[in-house]
């Protein structure tokens, strides 16, 4: 009839579907299609055929010119058992809601001759399953139920989620597919998998975990977000993002061969740990945005680059643990959101910005690290603690806790104000002024396995504002640069004082031979007369706690004190306010000064000095005329 139509009303027409073929040839088309079944269905007209229920067809199925819509309404099921085929130049559609079936019994194949394609629902064809070789709109959210193989670049645009089922292999060996605000998850294995997602809409990424793919590239300048679900991984990973979008990886992301996001200006975040592999071409960030490694919850995640890592362009968020093999880290601004460990083995750490945040930082490879921006400006870490050698080009370093530095510590470029307990096992270097505000301590590491000897040195002054302690257990330290501090305390160790040093207090000196008790022979009756404190003195010390028995990170300070000073010719030696020693010996290589606070009131200040042998000094006034 003029208006195409076969119904399946008041038994007034009745098809056989076992046998022969209906075909519709009419332009105006035919909106009901699917009110019997056919053996074999044949559309070969220039309108619109549309099918609105269920439509059951026994044999083949084809469209040689028009438009074909199945499923139509709602939750249609479709039905072919032997084949479908569609002509060039026609425009079909598999469905129109999530809830749709298309089945076909042999190779669905959807070439790249039509006019149009659509999809939604679920889509299942036997044979060697699915040839999807023209773009597609997606209708709703569509799942591929059956093996499927693209033909050629191949785009499926529309805001809804593609699935390939766990028995249904997705290959874009012939091709790139590419997700236009659709998101993909991948249930089933994937053949070489090159997918592009672009467009404006958020979009998520559920990955094969078995598979790996050859290219993920995520293409959005404009707008939205692209969240990767599981563990993933690929050879290739390109990003290019709109400023303040994310590309996230909730699972662990592994990229074998190459990385690239130039022009990028996108968020990345590694929520769940990541490996770059490759062993000859370094990482680099070049987004502007934010890097995050290992992400809000994975403090005990690792990022992994092989070869190196580098994001200056933006800055760096960082959690867990970050490592290299012997390769080189460098970064911009960067801050600690979790305690956070930076192994680059023998290569080095950079951090060219400044780092902040109330969390751990430890830098545990034996190359060396850089700071070269303030340390704890806003959000001061909790401690730091570094094996290799640590240069410092910033003007201040903050933590609340422990600074301990296993290497060389270095100042230069600019004076350094440091905030928080220091506590350095081998050289420290100030060739621009290094001002410590806490407690320094020199010691020896148990780390490395042959301990190191110290040396104070630089082309500018050292000042602790508190108390420097000397506890380098068999091991000397050489004062080559001026040296100030509050207390002096030596507990282990041969001081060479080869330049100035002074206390604005006390100065402490003690060796194998330290005794408290008056042992001579008209003995003064007064318990621990030799004390640094005891209760008849007049003067009271300066240093108020007890003499340590362990360094700040628990390094033990064994007994007896084994200390020992050698003082070059012409060099000062100043006790601000009191000087003791006991039970070592002070020897001068050649005329040298003890200058000393006017103690002839003993109100005022003491100098004492027991057990111990003094040379080649000469004791002066720091001002008045009675030392």
């Amino acid at each position: 009839s003029a208006a195409g139509r076969i119904r399946n009303g008041a038994g007034a027409f009745i098809n056989d579907a076992t046998q022969g073929t209906v075909e519709f040839t009419s332009p105006s088309g035919a909106d009901d299609l699917a009110s019997v079944d056919y053996f074999n269905l044949t559309i070969n007209g220039s309108g619109t055929y549309e099918a609105n229920e269920d439509l059951t067809v026994n044999n083949d199925l084809k469209v040689l010119a028009g438009t074909a819509k199945f499923n139509n309404s709602a939750s249609d099921d479709t039905t072919t058992a032997a084949t479908a085929a569609f002509s060039t130049g026609t425009t079909i559609s598999l469905g129109n809601n999530e809830g749709d079936k298309f089945t076909v019994g042999g190779t669905l194949n959807l070439p790249s001759d039509l006019a149009g394609l659509s999809l939604a629902g679920t889509i299942t064809a036997g044979g060697t399953g699915i040839s999807l070789g023209h773009n597609a709109t997606l209708n709703d959210n569509t799942i591929f139920a059956s093996a499927t193989k693209t033909t050629g670049d191949i785009t499926l645009t529309g805001a809804f989620t593609v699935t390939n089922t766990a028995t249904a292999t997705l290959d874009t060996t012939s091709g790139v597919l590419t997700l236009e605000n659709a998101s993909l998850t991948n249930t089933g294995t994937v053949t070489k998998g090159n997918i592009i997602f672009t467009g404006t809409s958020n979009q998520t990424f559920a990955p094969n975990v078995d598979s790996t793919y050859d290219s993920v590239k995520i293409s959005k300048e404009t707008d939205g977000s692209v969240t990767v679900n599981k563990a993933f991984s690929t050879k290739e990973l390109a990003i290019k993002q709109a400023s303040g979008k994310n590309t996230k990886f909730d699972a662990k992301a592994t990229v074998s061969d190459s990385f690239s996001d130039t022009g990028n200006k996108g968020n990345i975040l590694f929520n769940k740990g990541c490996a770059f592999t490759s062993t000859t071409t370094p990482t680099t960030f070049a987004t502007t945005g934010r890097v995050t490694l290992n992400g809000s919850t994975s403090a005990t995640a690792t990022c992994a680059f092989t070869a190196g890592v580098t994001h200056i362009a933006g800055p760096t968020t960082l959690y867990g643990a970050l490592n290299t093999t012997n390769s080189d880290i460098t970064l911009g601004t960067t801050t600690l959101a979790a305690d956070t460990t930076i192994n680059a083995g023998t290569g080095a750490v950079k951090i060219n910005g400044t780092l902040n945040g109330t969390f751990a930082f430890t830098s545990s490879g034996s190359g060396s690290l850089t700071f070269a921006g303030a340390v704890g400006a806003t959000a001061a870490p909790t401690t730091i603690t570094v094996a290799g050698p640590t240069n410092v080009k910033a003007a201040s370093i903050t933590t609340t806790g422990l600074q301990l530095y296993k290497g060389d510590l270095t100042f230069d470029t600019t004076a350094c104000a440091v905030t928080g307990v220091v506590q350095a096992a081998a050289n420290v270097t100030a060739n621009s002024g290094a001002t410590f505000k806490n407690n320094l301590w020199i010691y020896t590491a148990s780390a490395p396995a042959t301990p190191n000897d110290s040396t104070l040195a630089g082309t500018a002054s050292i000042t602790v504002e508190k108390n420097l302690f000397f506890a380098k257990d068999g091991k000397k330290v050489d004062v080559n640069t001026s040296v100030t501090a509050q207390n002096i305390l030596l507990l282990h160790g041969t001081l060479n004082v080869n330049v100035a040093l002074t206390s604005t207090q006390d100065i402490i000196w003690l060796g194998s031979a330290y005794s408290i008790a008056d042992s001579a022979t008209g003995a003064s009756g007064v318990t621990n007369l030799f004390a640094y404190k005891h209760d008849s003195r007049k003067c009271q010390a300066s240093y108020t706690d007890a003499f340590p028995t362990a360094c700040p990170d628990g390094t033990i300070i064994a007994s007896p004190y084994t200390g020992a000073v050698n003082v070059a010719g012409d060099v000062t030696v100043t006790a601000g306010q009191n000087f003791y020693a006991n039970g070592l010996d002070i020897t001068g290589s050649g005329a040298w000064t003890l200058k000393l606070k006017d103690n002839n009131k003993q109100t005022d200040a003491f100098a004492e000095l027991y057990n111990s042998t003094i040379t080649n000094c000469t004791a002066s006034p720091i001002t008045g005329s009675n030392p």
